[in-house]
C-alpha cells in the first residue's frame, strides 16, 4: 500500500481545487477571475501531478459538475458571465469556488481525502438571501484503475439531496 505524505495531499488538494475552478468557470458563457493569486498557486499542485492522475480527477469532477449541475441548477444561469472567486476557507484549509451572477452565488468544493475517495459539496444561494442554500453532497470511491461504476444523472441528483 502506497504511504501518502502530508505534501502529496496537499498537492492533490490543490489540483483538485484547480479542475474544480477550471470545470465550474468553464460552464458559463464567460467568466472573470477575481483571485489570481490563488489560482496560480493552484495551477501550480495541478502541473505537479502525475497525468494518469489528474485525468482520473478530471473525468470525475467533469461528470459531476455536469450531472450535478445539469439536474439541479436553473439552465439560464449558464448562459451569462460570471465573477470567479476562489475562497479558502480558513477552518479546513479547503478552497471554495464561488461563481456569482448578478442574482445567483453557485459555490462548489471538493476534499481530497485520499486517492481512492474525494468529497464534493455544491450549493447555489440567491443573492442576499436570508434563508440557508440547500447543499448537495456528493461523495466517489474508486479503486487504484477505476471508480466505482457512477450512477446515472438522474440517480445523482436523488442521492445528493
Amino acid at each position: 500500500m502506497m504511504k501518502i505524505t502530508t505534501d502529496t495531499l496537499r498537492t492533490s488538494q490543490d489540483a483538485l481545487d484547480y479542475i474544480i475552478y477550471m470545470m465550474l468557470s468553464g460552464s458559463f458563457k464567460g467568466s472573470r477571475m477575481k483571485s489570481p493569486l490563488l489560482e496560480r498557486k493552484l495551477l501550480l499542485g495541478y502541473r505537479e501531478i502525475k497525468e494518469k492522475d489528474r485525468e482520473r480527477l478530471e473525468d470525475i469532477t467533469a461528470y459531476l459538475t455536469d450531472a450535478v449541475m445539469g439536474n439541479i441548477f436553473p439552465e439560464d444561469i449558464w448562459n451569462g458571465t460570471v465573477n470567479t472567486y476562489l475562497v479558502k476557507n480558513p477552518a479546513t484549509g479547503h478552497v471554495e469556488v464561488r461563481c456569482c451572477t448578478d442574482r445567483l452565488v453557485l459555490q462548489m468544493s471538493g476534499r481530497f481525502v485520499n486517492p481512492g475517495r474525494q468529497d464534493f459539496i455544491f450549493r447555489l444561494t440567491e443573492k442576499d438571501a436570508t434563508e440557508e442554500p440547500t447543499v448537495y453532497r456528493y461523495s466517489t470511491f474508486r479503486s487504484d484503475d477505476n471508480w466505482s461504476k457512477l450512477p446515472s444523472a438522474g440517480r445523482i441528483a436523488q442521492l445528493v439531496g
